[in-house]
């Protein structure tokens, strides 16, 4: 294999030597790991319909890809080992900084309180939190009862003013 492949329309089959069969539909990929040792195909893949369509990427521009993308990433996980956020490292104008791209609500309520000189490069967050949170926080008692804990406490506080 020399390549990744995105099925961008269609269905593609791949029936694996022990018979197991896998579908790959509309998005998905399949194809090479992002490593740069020779890889071979296991099994026999086929098109399930007429007009088939997938993209495919040159192993050696995937592994670039996807290291660029390692790169600007970080992941911050709980004691369990569950993702409770992602940041994104990004450039605005002259600076450089992490943009928080996903996160459980918890964190995102708790992003609210911490250094805004940290943010540079997302300097409209807590603005953009607070007028979409109801999308993703299932209780808004939630948050004000956060905003209150900080606000009761002094070393807090100057965080919760801007607020």
């Amino acid at each position: 294999i020399t390549s990744r492949s995105v099925v961008i329309n269609g269905e593609v089959e791949v029936v694996f030597p022990d018979g197991h069969r896998y579908e790959y539909h509309i998005g998905d990929c399949f194809g090479v790991q992002p490593t740069e040792q020779v890889q071979f195909h296991q099994g026999e893949m086929r098109t399930l319909v007429d007009d088939c369509q997938f993209v495919l990427v040159a192993q050696a521009d995937y592994v670039q890809i996807i290291s660029k993308l390692s790169d600007s990433y970080t992941r911050q996980l709980d004691s369990a080992g569950q993702v409770v956020c992602e940041k994104e490292k990004r450039a605005f104008e002259s600076r450089v900084g992490y943009v928080l791209t996903k996160a459980k609500p918890c964190k995102l309520i708790s992003a609210l309180f911490e250094d805004r000189r940290d943010c540079v490069v997302d300097p409209h967050f807590v603005e953009d939190f607070l007028l979409t949170y109801r999308t993703f926080v299932d209780n808004p008692a939630e948050v004000l009862e956060k905003i209150l804990a900080c606000f009761s406490e002094p070393s807090k506080r100057e965080k919760v003013c801007p607020l």
